[in-house]
């Protein structure tokens, strides 16, 4: 009768883990499943990119220079996130965080045009933000980031 396994483990079995990974798995199961998620997930993802999109055509807001960064919708390289960049002279993006965080109660991932990552200043183009949507968002939660980035590129005009 083998009574303990040589595991190389000093430490105890985390069953909370255990536990919790039952519980998310179930609680993903009650979703319809990860391809439910991963639909819910890219429709919030494909609605944000046409909200850019047409905010980007807006001529009235062409100073900001909106751009895209992703792919459209239907691309094979599309996945949950957005990403989209603004002109270096409009606006820092994370200056355009800052905004949506303190008026909108929004917070994003952002890339700012002076990354130390790049020393050589290579890299000076990039000045975005990242939009990540997943299963506790809404096609609410899209028309709310849509209306604030109106609200804040046309106030900064």
């Amino acid at each position: 009768m083998l009574l303990f396994a040589d595991t190389h483990s000093s430490g105890t079995t985390p069953m909370h883990t255990v536990a919790g990974l039952g519980q998310a798995v179930a609680y993903l199961d009650s979703l319809g499943g990860a391809d439910a998620v991963q639909r819910h997930n890219l429709s919030l993802r494909n609605a944000m990119w046409e909200e850019l999109s047409r905010l980007a055509a807006e001529p009235e807001l062409a100073a900001a220079g909106l751009r895209l960064l992703s792919p459209p919708p239907g691309s094979e390289l599309a996945s949950s996130i957005v990403s989209f960049s603004v002109a270096r002279d409009f606006m820092d993006a994370a200056e355009l965080a800052a905004k949506l965080k303190q008026d909108h109660a929004i917070i994003v991932k952002t890339k700012p045009h002076h990354n130390p990552e790049f020393p050589d200043g290579d890299a000076n183009w990039i000045n975005s933000v990242r939009l990540s949507w997943h299963v506790f968002n809404s096609q609410a939660d899209v028309r709310t980031m849509a209306t604030a980035l109106r609200a804040i590129i046309s106030g900064a005009l």
